[in-house]
Order: structure tokens, then sequence, then C-alpha cells
């Protein structure tokens, strides 16, 4: 399996903008580490518990918070009676980061052809 892997990711301003109008801004930043964390791991599925880690959090509260950012923008994976070791996917990032690796592996096919 070929793992490419993309330093940017692209944000998507409008979209962004209106699906968290309504977050504070500490919830702004945990949604943002966890876009760019699940972006730079080539958007493989992670715990809740990594995200607790990802997200700096030691106290209930950011938990609380961490945790309404997953169930609001992210897609459990993987059910677990213990949700903390829950998995999460983004499914735009999913889909963003296949969309990427399909174009340019049909970009490097096409270079070998010539």
């Amino acid at each position: 399996m070929e793992i490419n892997k993309f330093h940017a990711l692209q944000l998507f301003t409008d979209t962004f903008a209106a699906e968290t109008v309504h977050l504070t801004n500490n919830k702004i930043g945990i949604y943002i580490r966890l876009l760019c964390f699940s972006w730079t791991k080539n958007t493989k599925p992670f715990t809740t518990e990594s995200a607790f880690r990802i997200c700096q959090c030691t106290t209930d509260n950011c938990h609380i918070d961490v945790y309404e950012v997953l169930e609001e923008f992210f897609k459990v994976e993987r059910e677990c009676d213990n949700r903390n070791l829950k998995t999460w996917i983004h499914k735009r990032l999913v889909q963003e980061h296949e969309y990427l690796s399909n174009k340019y592996k049909s970009r490097s096919e096409a270079g070998r052809k010539g």
C-alpha cells in the first residue's frame, strides 16, 4: 500500500467559518489541532484518548470539549464500550486525501508513459 504524505492541508475557509461559528475559541483550537494531526497521519483513525493527548488536555472540562468536538465533526470509525478507546476519522479529510493520492498517482503514471 502506497502512503502519500501531503504537507499542506487546504482549508476551505467558507465552510470552516460557517460550520464553526457557534464554537468557542477553545473548541476551534481543539478542532484545528485534530484536523492537523489527522492530516499529518494520512487520515488514519485515532482514539479519543489520543485526542486528549493531541489537545494537551489535563482537566475534565477539556476532555468534555474534545469529546464534543469529536462527536460533532468526526465520525466513529470503531465503536468501543470504553469511550476513550473509540476510534475517529474525519470523513472530508479522508476524501481529500484519497483525491490527492489518486491525482498524484495518475500524474506519475502519465509522466512515466511520456
